[in-house]
């Protein structure tokens, strides 16, 4: 890891490491929900449409 290098004082390895650790967690944690609020309940099999309210837009408009 970057923190880790010989030439920094042990501690300030240490506070680079869990730095990066707990940013990338939380990068990802941040991701996953972006992901989960655009997907929203899933994504129509036939057209590729968001579910919206358990129905697809675009395919309930067409069949009606």
């Amino acid at each position: 890891m970057i923190g880790l290098s010989p030439f920094v004082i042990p501690i300030i390895a240490i506070v680079i490491g869990a730095a990066l650790f707990f940013g990338i967690k939380l990068f990802a944690a941040r991701k996953k929900q972006v992901m989960e609020q655009s997907v929203g309940e899933g994504v129509c099999l036939e057209c590729g449409f968001t579910i919206v309210n358990n129905k697809c837009p675009n395919c309930d408009l067409q069949n009606k």
